[in-house]
């Protein structure tokens, strides 16, 4: 179930772009379907932020783990995903102005054109590159498909966010 925390951190972002509180049942179906999408986003892309800051910490714990990882060229792929985390931090704060701005269009009585409306996708679901299935959040440093085996890097699923952001 999607954690409501997130979608009252949405909400409060939200809030604060338009200016007052803004309450979930006071959005027309569209915007709450955007919102919960959003909320979604935020959950899977907070999650693999909080991932991606704890291999940090045991890697910066262990003096074996740092030696091997500059070995390994490892800190380039760590930099180069905390910069891909950042970009679909960015991504998701556009996708809420956008939201807002919508709330505040209906308010104002003027219609958002059509081609600037994010369609109310559904809830955020990341899938197996390889096979397809749903993938639920892991509890540990890595993804594992539970119908196919495999082994998913954060990095795999991180396009998939940022797809997901853009389609909201």
């Amino acid at each position: 179930m999607l954690s409501q925390s997130a979608k009252r951190e949405i909400l409060r972002r939200i809030s604060v772009h338009i200016g007052y509180e803004v309450r979930e049942g006071d959005l027309s179906p569209d915007i709450r379907r955007a919102v919960t999408s959003l909320a979604s986003v935020l959950k899977h892309l907070s999650f693999l932020t909080e991932l991606q800051r704890g291999e940090k910490t045991r890697i910066e714990g262990s003096v074996a783990l740092r030696t091997a990882s500059k070995l390994v060229g490892r800190k380039d792929e760590n930099v180069a995903l905390d910069q891909e985390i950042s970009k679909l931090h960015t991504e998701l704060e556009a996708k809420i102005a956008e939201v807002s701005e919508r709330i505040l269009g209906a308010e104002r009585k003027t219609p958002v054109p059509p081609g600037d409306a994010p369609v109310g996708a559904g809830l955020v679901q990341l899938k197996c590159p390889r096979c397809g299935a749903p993938v639920q959040l892991p509890s540990g440093s890595y993804l594992k498909c539970q119908y196919c085996g495999a082994t998913l890097l954060l990095e795999e699923m991180s396009s998939q966010i940022s797809s997901a952001i853009r389609g909201i």
